[in-house]
């Protein structure tokens, strides 16, 4: 069975002609040493001493007498927690005083201080009880009570100390290879921050072990062995590492939107960093939906037809007077007959095509690039393309521009495109300074029978 295996220097030698490493399978626990085969890579993976070339080095070499004096810090620290005398004291008590002696203890040099011994015993024995904390019932005579006195030893830790402690360790984070706040802790980060430290550690800390582990591969391992295999561009061939896993990309789906609406990226980016893939992109059909739902919203003349072509039949959508205030409109009154209903059946065929070629008219408005003009001391103009020509006043760019001017101003004037959104709302995007708009119109100008509009 194939195994890799990665060992120190300490567990690796070279004996009489082949490797030896340590036995971890044997009763010694890695006291004994096991041959490797004849067909067994060796591959060192190391990182060159700057000075001399033969010697590994490591990023914690510089950090070493840093390390040492934390050690130290830490010792002294845990010297005074460890000390007998810092823990428990002296207690004295005069020679005068006598005190009764328990029967199991009357053969001991001292019984009371036997019985006080056995006593501390048994509460360091049951720590969780409460004769651990009971304190123990003395009668002295009253001229000797003050005369008992507890001697504490306790070395109280001096505060310089825990100072020096914490130079050290914010000495040492400075000098590893990682961000300081992965050693110091996160607790003044937040959330975003944190994520930010751990992409930082993966590409200072991570990455260079990888590439380490990966040059080594490549030059030990894949080059060698693709060279005798009669590879010709064995040379052209790495082994490399993948993150991918490891790191968590940042939410940019906000900044793709904007862009998007602004027609700086395209669809697929906008996919991409939303978290869909390609097969999420709507079809020529589903676009066509779209926009219909589009002319709904921002078009009320439209949305008869435009509501057909969805639901695929024909359906009549007649405006209805508002009632003046107070009264009720009538409910059975029967509706007057409207020219439509007089006329001929063969008129419903020619409506229905009228409507649909004005679905499609609208259809098309609303996917064409339309351009607002902003000029200084003048109000913004919507300019519309050659092919709302006719037809302007109901194009679905004029409803959704009825407040642009109430719109925040870019900071430059000119010429901007513009396009509608999925919610029918008007979207300014970029400058465009080139725009030949010699063809465009303008429904700010007065109409002549609502065909006629000013030329831009």
């Amino acid at each position: 069975m194939e195994r890799w295996s990665v060992r120190s220097t300490d567990e690796v030698r070279a004996a009489r002609g082949h490797f030896e490493v340590r036995d971890e399978t044997t009763a010694g626990n890695g006291t004994e040493w096991r041959p490797l085969g004849s067909d067994s890579l060796v591959t060192r993976v190391w990182r060159p001493h700057k000075r001399f070339h033969y010697m590994a080095d490591s990023p914690a070499r510089a950090a070493r007498g840093k390390m040492r004096e934390l050690e130290l810090i830490n010792r002294y620290i845990t010297s005074q927690f460890l000390s007998r005398l810092a823990s428990a004291g002296v207690i004295m008590f005069p020679e005068e005083i006598v005190f009764p002696v328990r029967e199991e203890f009357a053969d001991a040099a001292d019984p009371f201080m036997a019985e006080w011994i056995e006593i501390a015993a048994e509460a360091i024995r049951t720590p969780g009880t409460a004769a651990a904390v009971v304190p123990i019932p003395i009668k002295v005579p009253a001229e000797y009570v003050d005369k008992i006195k507890h001697v504490d030893f306790t070395l109280q830790l001096d505060e310089k100390i825990l100072d020096k402690r914490d130079s050290a360790i914010k000495g040492l984070a400075t000098m590893l290879n990682m961000p300081a706040e992965i050693l110091l802790g996160l607790g003044d980060v937040n959330h975003w921050g944190a994520w930010q430290l751990e992409e930082g550690a993966l590409k200072t800390h991570i990455a260079p072990e990888a590439e380490l582990i990966c040059q080594a591969l490549t030059t030990g391992y894949l080059q060698p062995r693709l060279q005798a295999s009669g590879v010709e561009d064995w040379a052209n061939w790495v082994v490399w590492y993948d993150m991918s896993e490891l790191t968590l990309r940042p939410d940019r789906s906000d900044d793709a939107i904007q862009l998007y609406d602004r027609l700086e990226i395209n669809g697929a980016a906008l996919r991409r960093e939303t978290g869909f893939d390609e097969a999420d992109k709507p079809s020529d059909d589903e676009l066509k939906e779209q926009a219909l739902k589009v002319i709904i919203k921002t078009l009320p003349s439209g949305a008869g037809s435009a509501l057909s072509q969805l639901v695929g039949e024909r359906v009549e959508i007649t405006p209805v007077a508002a009632a003046p205030p107070g009264e009720e409109p009538p409910s059975d009154a029967e509706p007057e007959p409207t020219p439509e209903d007089r006329s001929p059946p063969n008129a419903d065929a020619a409506r229905e095509a009228a409507a649909v070629a004005r679905s499609e008219r609208l259809i098309q408005q609303s996917q064409a690039m339309h351009a607002v003009r902003f000029a200084a001391g003048r109000a913004p103009e919507l300019l519309h393309p050659a092919l709302c020509s006719q037809h302007a006043y109901s194009c679905p760019f004029t409803h959704a521009a009825v407040k642009l001017h109430a719109l925040p101003r870019p900071g430059m004037s000119g010429t901007y495109e513009a396009r509608l959104s999925p919610f029918g709302q008007l979207v300014i995007g970029q400058r465009s300074p080139h725009l030949d708009t010699t063809g465009f119109l303008t429904t700010a100008s007065r109409s002549s029978n609502g065909y006629a509009h000013g030329r831009r």
